[in-house]
């Protein structure tokens, strides 16, 4: 199965991108058949470029975008409806630990005792 994704490219905290088609299984960095165009994240003038008849064409072949090279493609005017992504952390781990935390101190406070410390003020000693 073939996908279009993208390949980063660039120096340190200056990312570049490459718009690809490769199979599923290559890896990110790996060997792909051919380039599309490319992404640009920090340059607002020259930010995409992506030949849209080599584009449409693996399309039309079957080549399945992922969600971030869908999202330009919208944006190129390729594709037309865009795929809205939102990563979130889950809540569930921080407020069970903000639970410990409150429940150790509401103890600690019973007792008489100091409330304990966190990490970072025991490393900074």
């Amino acid at each position: 199965m073939l996908v279009i994704r993208l390949t980063r490219f660039g120096k340190k905290k200056q990312p570049f991108y490459r718009i690809v088609i490769a199979d599923r299984r290559a890896p990110i960095q790996g060997k792909y058949i051919e380039k599309i165009g490319h992404f640009n994240p920090l340059d607002n003038k020259a930010r995409l470029f992506v030949d849209k008849k080599r584009a449409e064409k693996w399309l039309k072949n079957g080549a399945k975008p992922s969600d971030t090279v869908h999202n330009l493609l919208v944006e190129a005017g390729i594709l037309k409806k865009k795929i809205i992504t939102k990563y979130k952390r889950s809540k569930k781990s921080h407020s069970a630990k903000a639970t410990r935390d409150k429940e150790k101190t509401k103890e600690a406070s019973e007792v008489g005792e100091k409330p304990p410390e966190k990490a970072e003020n025991k490393e900074k000693k």
